[in-house]
């Protein structure tokens, strides 16, 4: 006896609509990535593999006002393509967000990504003001805090996510001052001390803080050791 179709197909379609609003139900574990040039990336699009480059749905990034697949998406620009990049430039998203999938295989993984090359943290400050920025001419820029919170609100209400970590990668734009270079540390605890008020007042986290820096030697121990001086820094 011949069973009839249109339930089975009806039960069909009806779980394939199912299965992406279950998985959009589903918070994301979102990184913010911040900072200068070593953020923003010379990475070659073309030397990455045709799946990192086209990207895929567990790890993702919000451009352009929505979610979408972490992939390479930004042109290379003037400076870039005289070195040799001829497609689309990244920075250390790529690699931590795939590998951030891995250790969270059953979870979407997502990137917030805000960076400006050649920026002094005068130009990140929470407490921002032009006045203080011009000190390093980057006054014209207005406060990148506010941009880069104002991203990170606009990926809150674009969908569910769970701020996991927070990612600082600069290089030396603080240190072409002398004055400017000793208020660096207490300007970086700031900066990730407005980070993690801000996403309190979200859902109560308490991201992770990874700082990265393209010094090593002394420069590294010195903000390493301020760091971990610092009442909950991690």
């Amino acid at each position: 006896m011949m069973r009839p179709l249109l339930p089975i197909a009806l039960a069909a379609v009806l779980a394939l609509f199912a299965m992406p609003a279950l998985a959009a139900d589903t918070p994301i574990k979102a990184f913010i990535l911040a900072g200068q040039s070593n953020m923003v990336g010379w990475g070659d699009s073309t030397k990455l593999t045709d799946d990192v480059r086209t990207g895929n749905d567990q790890v993702v990034m919000f451009e352009n006002g929505k979610w979408q697949p972490l992939r390479p998406h930004e042109p290379a620009n003037q400076g870039q393509r005289r070195v040799g990049l001829t497609e689309f430039h990244f920075g250390p998203e790529i690699a931590f967000g795939h590998e951030m999938a891995k250790a969270w295989p059953g979870e979407t993984i997502g990137i917030v990504k805000f960076a400006v090359g050649g920026t002094s943290l005068l130009a990140w400050k929470p407490d921002w003001s032009r006045q203080d920025a011009d000190r390093v001419g980057q006054g014209r820029l207005g406060s990148l805090y506010k941009r880069l919170l104002a991203k990170v609100d606009q990926a809150k209400t674009s969908r569910d996510i769970e701020i996991v970590g927070f990612l600082w990668l600069q290089g030396g734009g603080d240190m072409k001052n002398a004055e400017v270079a000793k208020e660096y540390l207490d300007n970086l605890k700031s900066l990730v001390a407005a980070v993690r008020i801000a996403q309190a007042e979200y859902d109560q986290g308490h991201p992770d803080v990874v700082v990265g820096s393209s010094r090593g030697g002394a420069v590294a121990m010195n903000i390493n050791f301020g760091w971990h001086g610092m009442a909950g820094g991690r």
